[in-house]
């Protein structure tokens, strides 16, 4: 992801709604049947590789708003209106499709079926919900939209100048004398 988005912090971000819905679908079988076989570790695999796209999908929009000046709040609208409609097609049709396999009699197959849906549905909640909060979070427009718009990029807080401290007003003693 990083790679492919070109960012550090764009790729490190897009972990959080990949993993999670995985998690949360394994969580769910987990609860309602209590245990998890050989299928799981093929879920995870197929299940990642269809959850990957979606995210790519609308971090290359948002990124790209943000590359043309847009701020935070206003690169995810401008992402939703763009790409959302489709992402929500995509994964109802790839999540109907994968429930077909739920009517097989094959453990293996509808088992599979049921967790590859079920974790495309966790993860278009967590590119709708979780990952515009944590583009929210991340906030900073990169380096390249500021040196685009003419702005110096910020220096690190560790080369940043301190502001020397206002003296202490605060004087109790009375005696002149006694420096405060």
């Amino acid at each position: 992801m990083i790679l492919v988005l070109k960012s550090l912090r764009l790729g490190l971000v897009s972990l959080v709604p990949n993993f999670v819905p995985a998690a949360m679908a394994f969580g769910l079988w987990g609860y309602l049947v209590g245990h998890l076989g050989l299928s799981a570790s093929v879920v995870t695999a197929m299940a990642f590789g269809i959850i990957v796209d979606d995210t790519i999908h609308f971090l290359s929009k948002y990124r790209k708003a943000r590359l043309e000046g847009a701020a935070a709040p206003e690169a995810i609208r401008s992402t939703f209106r763009t790409v959302g409609l489709a992402l929500a097609t995509t994964t109802v049709v790839l999540a109907a499709g994968f429930l077909v396999f739920a009517s097989s009699g094959f453990e293996i197959s509808w088992v599979n079926g049921l967790l590859v849906s079920s974790t495309i549905l966790f993860a278009l909640l967590a590119d709708f919900l979780l990952l515009r909060a944590a583009l929210l979070m991340r906030g900073m427009p990169p380096r390249a939209a500021l040196l685009m718009r003419g702005m110096p990029p910020r220096a690190p807080l560790f080369m940043r100048e301190v502001p020397p401290r206002a003296p202490h007003r605060r004087c109790f003693c009375s005696d002149p004398a006694w420096p405060c």
